[in-house]
């Protein structure tokens, strides 16, 4: 978990828009906006473990691998850019952040992709 003594504490809630999807459900991809205190944003992965301990049970992401940036099975894209939650930082300056499945991939349920299968 996060190092509360390090997180920014300028009281601004961070916005995370994700993108959700499942194939289950027969459905279209939708983005779903979450709120998250600043506090808990500090690594997109904090942001991710915080939604769904708080927020959303439900939300599909790729959770407790290595923490150690060695496996690379929790990329996502974020703000259009590739990164490991594991280790992509969020700025104490940015209000809103974009997460999506990483690359080409084929998803298989909210930010959980194949990686075994290109599209």
């Amino acid at each position: 978990m996060i190092n509360q003594e390090n997180a920014p504490k300028n009281g601004k809630p961070l916005q995370v828009n994700v993108l959700r999807y499942d194939p289950e459900s027969g459905g279209a991809p939708y983005w779903q906006t979450y709120t998250v205190p600043r506090r808990r944003a500090s690594r997109v992965l904090d942001v991710l473990e915080y939604i769904q301990d708080e927020l959303d049970p439900g939300l599909g992401y790729r959770r407790h691998i290595c923490h150690n940036l060695v496996c690379h099975s929790c990329y996502v894209n974020v703000n259009g850019h590739a990164r490991m939650t594991c280790q992509a930082l969020i700025k104490p300056d940015v209000a809103e952040i974009r997460i999506e499945p990483y690359g080409d991939f084929v998803p298989i349920r909210d930010l959980i992709v194949d990686y075994a299968q290109p599209r």
